[in-house]
């Protein structure tokens, strides 16, 4: 009996990762973020915007994804988070309002991510925005890499 309590802790302990421990196992990096600030298209509703995300490879293993057009409000007292994770076979990105706004009015931002050590690959990857699942696509990473996908080509 104590043999099988000793084999189903161990199991237990191997067997349970967090994301974090995951995402370090597959090599995938959050290197840097930024956004462009509102583009000077302040309005009370803002409608057919292009939104599209571009991926493109930089250097070896390393990737920018850029969400371009996407609204958030004009006014943002702590700005926009992005965060890029790695869960099973699909890499998430993920913009959105630090706190939200409360200015009357909506502005369009490009978002940008930066990851490295991005083994070569089919992933899956999930767009979130605003809290929102925006839509996700299965893409080939390769170090000649660059897709531009409007939202309406998401599934």
């Amino acid at each position: 009996m104590k043999e099988i309590s000793v084999l189903l802790l161990l199991i237990l302990f191997f067997s349970c990762t967090n994301n974090n421990e995951e995402n370090n196992l597959k090599g995938i990096d959050l290197l840097s973020v930024s956004n462009t600030g509102c583009l000077n298209t302040k309005s009370a509703f803002i409608r057919d915007s292009n939104e599209v995300f571009v991926i493109q490879s930089v250097g070896v293993n390393g990737y920018t994804i850029e969400h371009q057009n996407v609204n958030f409000n004009c006014c943002l007292p702590e700005g926009i988070e992005i965060e890029v994770y790695y869960e099973n076979d699909t890499i998430f990105y993920s913009d959105q309002e630090k706190v939200a706004g409360n200015c009357k009015c909506i502005c369009l931002y490009n978002t940008t991510a930066e990851i490295g050590e991005v083994e070569n690959g089919d992933y899956v990857l999930c767009f979130m925005s605003g809290g929102n699942r925006v839509g996700s696509v299965e893409l080939f990473f390769n170090d000649e890499m660059y897709e531009e996908i409007t939202v309406s080509e998401l599934n």
